[in-house]
């Protein structure tokens, strides 16, 4: 039995959530979902919100059977102690990977957008030094701030609300042209950004409410997660042409600096700085998640020196990666690494649940 206190409300988890998979990729998803799905990439968006939900409740009816578990209990019960274990280090693996890639993105584009001449590694190092900060609050303190910082999400439907002043709904006809299996493999493209919802495996135990009401928060932020992506994802299909969105990989970012106002010269710079929140809320989830299932696993070295570690890891991976070419490559390969943690192996801890009629012991 998992002896955690219940330490975060779930209106708080809606937003810790929310903050965690919207980050870095909110700036280029349109132009990722475009290469495939064409000006249906919209459409792909709404559909991958169906299926995460699906995953949600596969999730859930996991977390039902095993309510008071920790995700390392959970695999030890499933597949053993030996086998759990190994389980437990590849989730570790992957949410560094995720963290990894996530640095090494928002140093790229920040150089690219806003630091042109501000070494990559400094940028890296300021935004693991804000990470730090975050990370070794409390998780209560956390999901506050999270709560707090969620405001700024009212900027970006504001900027797109205003694009749409310009829009020409004629990229996006006739609804369709792409054809169905583009718009399937669209899914794929999307699925990077909708990464973090399987936080709700391991922060299940922390939330203080029934399991119906964190399923209801669950799938009222996929939802609410699933209409700001498709605005976003809609908003620069209509207000670029085909050709700019094939060659512009950060859309949400040009569209943005096409803007002009009186007061604000360079809008694009506030956009940005706004953006570097997000990311930073992002990381700090993905590090968090990391630690907690570090500490839990092997049950001994302080929380500090293991928040230290982790971000130092994290510093050497993206280092490699902030290059364009790379960073790219390993995305493409990395995506399916992200179903996989997502959906396929959740969905074999489903099988083996539900088959088995597998559940808690209760002590």
């Amino acid at each position: 039995m998992n002896n955690e206190g219940k330490t975060i409300l779930s209106y708080q988890l809606f937003f810790l959530l929310i903050q965690t998979q919207i980050g870095v990729s909110i700036v280029s998803l349109p132009h990722d979902v475009f290469n495939t799905a064409k000006g249906d990439g919209w459409i792909s968006v709404l559909l991958t919100g169906v299926v995460v939900q699906c995953i949600i409740f596969m999730y859930m009816f996991i977390i039902k059977r095993f309510p008071t578990y920790s995700w390392k209990q959970v695999c030890e019960a499933l597949f053993g102690k030996v086998i759990g274990k190994f389980i437990v280090l590849l989730y570790i693996l992957y949410f560094i990977c995720l963290a990894s890639m996530t640095l090494a993105k928002y140093a790229l584009l920040l150089s690219a957008w806003m630091m042109p001449r501000t070494p990559s590694w400094v940028l890296l190092l300021l935004m693991l030094i804000i990470v730090l900060y975050i990370v070794t609050a409390k998780l209560e303190a956390i999901a506050q701030f999270y709560v707090l910082t969620s405001v700024i999400l009212l900027v970006y439907i504001g900027f797109n609300i205003y694009a749409w002043k310009e829009a020409n709904l004629t990229f996006i006809l006739p609804i369709g042209q792409s054809g169905v299996p583009h718009i399937l493999e669209g899914i794929i493209k999307v699925f990077p950004s909708f990464s973090g919802i399987e936080l709700l495996l391991i922060l299940h135990i922390f939330v203080h409410a029934e399991k119906r009401e964190i399923l209801k928060v669950a799938t009222i932020s996929n939802v609410c997660l699933t209409i700001f992506y498709t605005f976003i994802t809609l908003t620069s299909l209509v207000f670029l042409s085909p050709k700019e969105l094939k060659l512009v990989p950060e859309p949400v970012l040009y569209l943005v600096k096409s803007f002009s106002f009186k007061i604000i010269e360079r809008p694009d710079l506030i956009f940005t700085s706004i953006w570097i929140v997000l990311v930073a809320t992002t990381l700090t989830m993905f590090i968090y998640a990391t630690k907690y299932l570090s500490l839990h696993m092997y049950k001994k070295g302080k929380s500090q020196f293991v928040t230290i570690f982790l971000l130092v890891v994290c510093y050497i991976i993206a280092i490699p990666l902030r290059k364009v070419y790379i960073l790219q490559t390993v995305s493409e390969y990395f995506q399916y690494a992200i179903i996989a943690f997502m959906v396929v192996l959740p969905l074999i801890f489903f099988l083996i649940t539900f088959i088995f009629s597998k559940k808690e012991v209760e002590q």
